[in-house]
């Protein structure tokens, strides 16, 4: 890092633009930062801060105050800084948060933090970002360090430059992991950690599938491990398995055993209950015989009366059809005395008095031949004729009802028209509110259309921000990629230039022998002069030749090239992506897409609303065309509506006219057709009587004879009386049923002597009963037991099959858990050594912190050069592996050598004279060692911040003589102190 120009404006105490050429200064090498006690020394340093990291160091960021309270209220602080990072020259702008009076009106406003980012390529300033993120991300990867680490290795701000110099191990730990570009080892670790973690975790899913397996034979067997083997070794259980399928195994042929035993006891028990049964069942029979012909012989008498019932039913079979035809046609007679009574009673209203009461006489008495029929004709003759004057009027009738309708509808047609006439009105009125709306909409939808042009102008201008946008995303993966390329191959050059120092090293280390190989007897020495030989150096087996080390070198050169063409490759995919951006117009792919989405939607509503115009126009000439259409309906519907209400009135007289004409034939009837159908209903009811009484008289005499001829078939049958023939009948069904009766007891009369005349059944009768209840339940006994036997054979052989699988599934897990479980164990010991936490690792040193601690090393070493000078050999700085007081990890531990005590203490005890001469000296040292390594951060300029007041003059002139050996290396020093001897001493100066 190298800074060139500064330019600070209304920034701390700085009310106007204050410049610093940075390129000045840099040619002296040296140059001091003078200036009173708070005139703003430190506010430059603060600058240089804030241009690189938008920060300021220690706790003066923390109040946020960086706008200049002497400049104008409206002036707005800003930081201008150019610098060379990593071979790139970029200026950085920025402007912190501040707050500034409003533009309009009073108060104020909160003004946000900016910056803007550019690199000069090919003498052209070019833009790389105007995010504060981005910027940050570009400039950490260009600085290399935080803000805290800076200011411990590059800009050594008052009171805190001694921080490295007191820092703990776990501090110094990751400074130089930053630095130095340790943290692939750190990596490692990480890896280490997460190794064991990963085969612990398989470690542990093998022990699951391990102690599940267990479990499941515990389960199956009932038995826990060493319960049942008293010596069983839980670490390796598979002896206890194999014990416990093995007793399974012998359970298992045991149950099958007590198997086959019971099935004999069972099949001779049910042989046994089976013969007994047969004997009990004869034994039955027999009993059930001889209770049988008890029973049949105790029916005896019985039997006989039904065998007599039944014949008189046989001979009452005769008599019974004459009987019903007799009782058929006494209620068909006494059925048509009852209609001739009906009908009788239906004409009484038309017939006179005395006819009436005759009629009513003879249907009491039951004597037909007392009816007069032929006054009940001339009743009917009479009231035909006056039916048939009331018809004649019927046409009159008919005229009044179709008047009657024709008014109706008439009225009905007036109401339509008026309601008609209505929906016409009210058609017109909603037409009109349409017509003002769709005038109202043809306004709108014009003046949206009219934008239309402008809008697809704006279109086709964001569709060239998508492009840029599009090839500015295109350019970042390009960048992305490049970017990777660029790392690998700096990588690789740091490799080679790692390998071409071990090289050049070893090479140094063996160039006395090298010299040696040179010598000739008799010549000088190159390096004392001598002539004389006597103890030449000799080379080591490995020994490096000057050819080893050109093509070491050679190989840092390719190196270097390839990865200053990667580097070139970068910028110019750097200079393609601002140009895309400045094309994108610092819009966003998505932004840029959103905003022509947005812009497509206009322009097509604005289409849309000039397509909607038209149509507009269309259906306000379809509106006047219906307003047209309902004025001519209206019109023709007020001509209607007169016509009809002058049909009205004529309907109305003709009405009146005809019913005069009918009142006198209707009389007390509703209507003329009501009178009709009295006199037809009249003549009807007589007519009916006059033919319901003829019926009535060949029923009464058909009924005479059928009582002659049923007491005639009644003596025949042998029965005294008609009543004695009707109750010896049976219904079919009983009779039926009792001829069955009376053959079934012949029938059990035959089979119960057939089973007592049985040989076997009389045999098994003189035998004793047996006990069946005894024999059944001792069978049942068997049987439980038999099946008891089974279920037990059947678990056990599930068992014992269950067993064995589960003994080879723990056989095969335990196999497979055991290489995992040795790898766990290795992984285990190296995470912890390299963690720092294993008991072989007694100073709990890091893998990372060892790799630093070489760094350290080479850092002290580079200290030491200097502390000896500016403390005239009295101070040394020493390199530890033990930890210190409060560190947890040992391995960068620094201790301060005292050469007038001999002893060496740590660097807290030092004054604070000494503390800034060894802070300086280590600071300066570090900065040596990160510049000679390459792959880590360039330090061009350094500053010393104050301090130079706690020296006295003898070590002043020391550090200043180290101070100004630093230009030889091209490092530019700062110093920013008030000291008068410095301003002396110092030639270089910049005054504030």
């Amino acid at each position: 890092m190298r800074l060139h120009h500064l330019a600070v404006t209304a920034f701390g105490p700085f009310a106007g633009t204050e410049q610093v050429d940075f390129d000045a200064l840099s040619d002296a090498g040296l140059f001091l930062l003078g200036g009173p006690t708070g005139g703003g020394k430190t506010s430059v340093l603060d600058a240089v801060c804030f241009g690189l990291f938008g920060q300021v160091p220690g706790d003066r960021d923390k109040a946020k105050r960086l706008h200049s309270d002497h400049a104008p209220r409206g002036s707005g602080p800003q930081v201008v800084l150019e610098a060379t990072l990593r071979g790139r020259r970029v200026r950085i702008t920025r402007s912190p948060e501040w707050v500034r009076p409003k533009l309009r009106g009073t108060g104020t406003t909160r003004e946000p933090a900016k910056v803007l980012l550019e690199e000069q390529v090919d003498g052209i300033w070019t833009q790389r970002s105007n995010r504060i993120d981005e910027s940050a991300d570009l400039l950490g990867d260009l600085v290399g360090v935080t803000i805290g680490q800076f200011c411990q290795v590059a800009l050594l701000p008052q009171g805190q430059f001694e921080t490295f110099l007191k820092a703990g191990s776990q501090e110094r730990h990751g400074l130089l992991e930053r630095l130095f570009d340790a943290q692939h080892y750190r990596a490692i670790e990480d890896w280490l950690t997460e190794h064991r973690k990963a085969l612990g975790q398989r470690s542990a899913e093998h022990e699951a599938a391990t102690t599940a397996t267990l479990a499941r034979i515990t389960e199956v067997s009932g038995a826990t491990p060493g319960d049942t083997t008293g010596d069983a070794d839980l670490d390796d259980p598979l002896p206890w398995s194999a014990g416990v399928r093995d007793r399974a195994v012998t359970a298992c042929a045991e149950a099958r055993l007590a198997r086959t035993e019971s099935d004999r006891a069972v099949k001779l028990a049910r042989v046994q209950r089976d013969e007994a049964r047969a004997v009990s069942v004869l034994q039955a029979r027999h009993a059930d015989a001889r209770r049988r012909r008890e029973r049949l012989d105790a029916l005896a008498e019985s039997t006989a009366s039904t065998q007599r019932r039944v014949d008189a039913a046989r001979r009452a079979e005769v008599v019974a059809p004459v009987a019903s035809l007799f009782d058929e046609s006494a209620a068909g007679t006494e059925q048509t005395r009852t209609a001739a009574a009906r009908h009788a009673v239906g004409a009484a209203p038309w017939l006179p008095t005395a006819l009436a009461e005759s009629t009513a006489a003879a249907l009491e008495d039951s004597d037909p031949d007392a009816c007069d029929e032929a006054a009940v004709a001339e009743c009917v003759r009479l009231r035909r004729q006056e039916a048939a004057r009331l018809t004649a009027l019927l046409p009159t009738q008919a005229e009044l009802d179709q008047a009657e309708a024709a008014l109706t509808r008439t009225d009905l047609q007036v109401t339509a028209t008026r309601s008609r006439l209505q929906q016409v009105d009210d058609t017109l009125a909603r037409l009109g509110d349409q017509r003002d709306s769709l005038v109202e909409q043809a306004r709108q939808a014009t003046d949206v259309a009219a934008d239309s042009t402008a809008l697809q102008q704006r279109l086709d201008a964001v569709g060239q921000q998508v492009d840029g946008a599009q090839r500015a995303e295109q350019e970042r993966d390009r960048h992305a990629d490049l970017a990777k390329r660029l790392a690998a191959v700096t990588q690789t050059t740091l490799t080679a230039r790692e390998a071409w120092l071990d090289v050049r090293q070893a090479r140094l280390e063996g160039m006395a022998a090298e010299i040696a190989l040179r010598l000739q007897v008799g010549e000088p020495c190159p390096v004392c002069g001598s002539t004389e030989h006597p103890d030449q150096a000799q080379p080591a087996g490995d020994a490096v030749a000057e050819s080893d080390e050109r093509a070491a070198e050679q190989l840092l050169q390719h190196a270097e090239q390839v990865r200053a063409a990667a580097d070139a490759d970068v910028r110019r995919c750097e200079t393609a992506l601002a140009a895309a951006e400045a094309a994108a117009g610092g819009l966003t792919l998505a932004a840029a897409e959103q905003a022509r989405a947005d812009l497509r939607r206009r322009v097509a509503r604005a289409v849309e609303a000039g397509q909607h115009a038209e149509q507009v126009a269309r259906d306000l000439d379809e509106l006047d065309r219906q307003v047209g259409v309902q004025l001519a309906a209206r019109a023709e519907a007020h001509d209607e509506l007169a016509a009809l209400q002058e049909r009205c009135g004529s309907y109305r007289q003709r009405r009146e006219s005809l019913r005069t004409l009918l009142v006198e034939a209707v009389g007390t009837a509703e209507s003329l057709s009501e009178r009709v159908a009295e006199e037809s209903a009249a003549e009807r009811s007589l007519q009916a009587m006059v033919e319901a009484v003829q019926p009535w008289r060949d029923a009464v005499t058909r009924l005479g004879e059928l009582r002659r001829r049923l007491d005639e078939t009644t003596r025949r049958q042998g029965f005294a009386t008609v009543a004695a023939a009707r109750a010896a009948v049976v219904p079919t069904a009983e009779l039926a049923d009792l001829e069955t009766l009376l053959q079934s007891r012949t029938h059990e009369v035959a089979t119960v002597q057939a089973v007592l005349d049985d040989n076997a059944v009389r045999e098994a009768a003189a035998l004793p009963r047996a006990d069946l209840d005894s024999l059944e339940q001792q069978l049942q006994r068997l049987e439980a037991d038999r099946d008891e036997a089974v279920t037990r054979q059947s678990r056990l052989g599930g068992q014992a099959d269950r067993l064995e699988m589960l003994h080879s599934d723990l056989d095969a897990a335990i196999a497979a858990w055991s290489p995992t479980r040795r790898a766990l164990d290795t992984a285990r010991q190296l995470a912890a050594l390299c963690a720092g936490t294993s008991a072989d690792n007694p100073h709990r040193i890091r893998l990372s912190s060892y790799v630093l601690a070489a760094r350290l090393a080479q850092v002290v070493d580079a200290a030491n050069e200097r502390i000896d000078r500016m403390t005239g050999g009295r101070y040394l700085l020493e390199h530890t592996d033990t930890r210190g007081v409060g560190d947890r990890r040992g391995g960068l531990g620094i201790r301060v050598h005292d050469g007038w005590t001999g002893e060496a203490r740590d660097p807290v005890t030092l004054s604070g004279g000494e503390t800034f001469v060894a802070s300086l000296a280590l600071a300066l040292g570090l900065a040596d060692v990160v510049a000679y390594e390459t792959g880590g951060v360039e330090l061009g300029t350094l500053f010393v911040d104050e301090g130079f007041g706690s020296l006295d003059a003898e070590t002043l002139d020391e550090v200043l003589d180290v101070l100004d050996d630093l230009r030889s290396g091209g490092r530019v020093v700062g110093l920013v102190s008030h000291v008068p001897e410095l301003r002396a001493r110092v030639a270089a100066q910049l005054r504030v």
